[in-house]
């Protein structure tokens, strides 16, 4: 058998992986630059690509005067591309992170066939060029993934550094792992690098969270003595922790103490240990969490491990080889257990472990295929193309609904008549996907098991594609804000500032100041007096202005308000913003504007 898995370890499905990432590219290419700004995480990273791109501040680009909450190697990403470009857009923003999530498909899938020899070598019956294909396929199907794959944030550049350093642990010589328990020298000093760049995407948590995972997993398999020498071993891989450093000390000479207090303590020990302004949650936040992000395989991935854990065969085999068998799931678990101890906890700091579900599930599924003989692979034909038929049923529904709600006529009153200029956006992006659907029906009109399995994976990744790209379209149209942008620049004069009254820790002007393209100043909402200034066009919320009046100056001139397209149809006024401007000067003693987050001796940043 051993023969056999060596000359099929030769064979991994590069061409059928290959093609299959780039139709992904493709598909989303056309898609992921509809959908406009519709909330503040997006809005934040992308006003950084702009900084960079728009000042040339590469060490430490500062928001209109605020240190960014994550280090840079996402932005320097996205600024190259928009540079590229010639322009700074959400679909330069959006797309690295397309590249990085099929690269993080493709090293999911490479680990998978190792993984999948090594079991099959000794007590499963998966076929590792199956399972290889299948963990790419589910993978690129898991909803929490392909979500963060299309928004415009860095945690898709961190679950690649960290999968490269788990690909290049599973990737290493077989014979030197398994005769002297050590790794490849070329492949220690790759993991090593891949988490100096996961500090430069994520902080110290880029060279914790790698770490952790293969150490659970060496743990599991060699025990934890051996697994904590081979960490000891010195690599040259270490020096290339001198990159992350490098940057930090150059960005601490730019930002000062700020820099510290924002990337340092409050991104790592306060997110950590918890605190004003960090969003607390209960420590079981993340097992409801994994349920949604691993839609919809999680259910079934638990059900086949509990199914095979509780069966009488499984009872027989050795405990070290069942404990290797369920190694995805259990450094899956360990992972949960580890982000669940922070108080700062969010759905998008699971991407990075999503994966092992892909992982796990394609090796079963693999097994369980090889094992039913002919009559189960039948079976499984069977069933694809009764899926294939419902996936192609559903799509041209899905289309059919956007004409003829875009259409309009059929569908009545001011919400609908609000839905159709995205839905008319999304569906001549679609056009180019249903030539791709009629040509991806053409080349799987075969019926062999490989057609019928990238026809499956054709049709649900659009349908995919439409569903997500229309309700970002739809949210962000509903939020309003690149027309709100619109209408307060159109009320600036020539040569006015432009100021925004807000807390430090509020986000909700982030989409708003992405959209303005020009520096902006800040003013706290923290000072005992607002100050104001001539020849500036203030925005606040109203709702704060009406709660603090002893902090807003007398005799202001209202210019417009703004409001949320979805607000202003309900007919509620929550999030209005409130244009402004000062008395003329002498009628009212303006005080000096503060930047936040500004050194004291950095006043040239802003």
């Amino acid at each position: 058998m051993q023969e056999s898995l060596d000359r099929d370890a030769r064979r991994f499905p590069w061409g059928f992986i290959a093609t299959g990432l780039l139709v992904y590219l493709l598909i989303q290419s056309l898609v992921i630059g509809v959908p406009g700004v519709g909330g503040s995480s997006e809005a934040r990273e992308a006003q950084v690509i702009d900084v960079i791109v728009r000042d040339g501040t590469w060490v430490l680009p500062l928001r209109n005067g605020l240190i960014p909450s994550k280090p840079p190697l996402y932005h320097w990403a996205g600024a190259l591309f928009s540079k590229a470009l010639g322009e700074t857009s959400m679909f330069t923003a959006r797309f690295p992170c397309q590249v990085f999530a099929a690269l993080v498909f493709l090293l999911v899938s490479l680990t998978t066939y190792r993984f999948a020899a090594v079991t099959a070598s000794f007590q499963s019956r998966a076929h590792p060029r199956r399972a290889a294909l299948l963990a790419a396929g589910i993978a690129s199907l898991t909803y929490g993934i392909y979500q963060l794959g299309c928004q415009a944030m860095v945690d898709m550049t961190f679950a690649l550094c960290v999968w490269g350093a788990i690909a290049c642990v599973v990737l290493s010589d077989r014979a030197m792992f398994r005769f002297e328990g050590r790794i490849a020298e070329g492949n220690r000093s790759m993991f090593w690098l891949c988490c100096a760049l996961g500090m430069l995407a994520r902080g110290p948590l880029g060279a914790v969270l790698p770490v952790f995972l293969v150490g659970i997993a060496g743990w599991c398999v060699m025990g934890f003595r051996r697994t904590f020498a081979e960490f000891l071993r010195p690599s040259f891989g270490w020096l290339a922790f001198g990159i992350p450093i490098t940057w930090y000390y150059f960005a601490y000479k730019v930002g000062g103490e700020p820099f510290l207090q924002r990337q340092i303590l409050f991104e790592n020990l306060q997110r950590l240990s918890g605190g004003e302004h960090v969003n607390e949650e209960v420590w079981w936040f993340y097992l409801p969490s994994l349920l949604r992000t691993t839609f919809p395989w999680g259910v079934l991935v638990l059900a086949i491990a509990l199914r095979t854990i509780t069966s009488p065969r499984s009872l027989s085999y050795h405990q070290e080889r069942r404990t290797v068998r369920w190694l995805p799931l259990i450094v899956l678990g360990a992972g949960v257990a580890l982000f669940s101890c922070s108080s700062g906890k969010r759905h998008s700091y699971l991407l990075s472990l999503l994966p092992f579900v892909a992982m796990q599930l394609s090796v079963e599924l693999s097994s369980l295929f090889e094992s039913g003989g002919a009559r189960a692979r039948e079976r499984c034909m069977r069933v694809g193309r009764s899926v294939e038929l419902v996936l192609s049923a559903f799509f041209i529904v899905a289309v059919c609904a956007l004409v003829v709600v875009s259409e309009g006529g059929v569908l009545e009153g001011a919400m609908f008549d609000a839905m159709r200029p995205p839905l008319v956006a999304v569906g001549d992006a679609l056009a180019p996907l249903l030539v791709l659907c009629a040509l991806g029906t053409l080349l799987t009109a075969r019926r062999g098991a490989s057609r019928l399995f990238a026809g499956v994976w054709f049709l649900a990744i659009l349908l995919m594609t439409t569903i997500v790209a229309t309700g970002a379209a739809v949210k962000a149209h509903f939020k309003g804000f690149e027309e709100m942008t619109s209408a307060w620049l159109a009320q600036a004069r020539p040569q006015e500032r432009l100021a925004v009254v807000k807390g430090p820790f509020d986000e909700y002007f982030d989409p708003i100041l992405y959209y303005m393209h020009r520096p902006v100043s800040l003013v706290s909402t923290e000072q005992e007096v607002l100050p104001c200034e001539a020849n500036t066009l203030y925005g606040a919320r109203l709702s704060w202005m009406e709660r603090n009046r002893d902090k807003v100056p007398s005799g202001l001139s209202t210019v417009m308000i703004l409001r949320e397209r979805l607000s202003t149809i309900r007919g509620d006024g929550g999030r209005d913003i409130v244009l402004y401007r000062c008395p003329r000067d002498g009628e009212y003693p303006a005080a000096p504007m503060q930047d936040a987050f500004i050194p004291p001796s950095s006043d040239r940043m802003g």
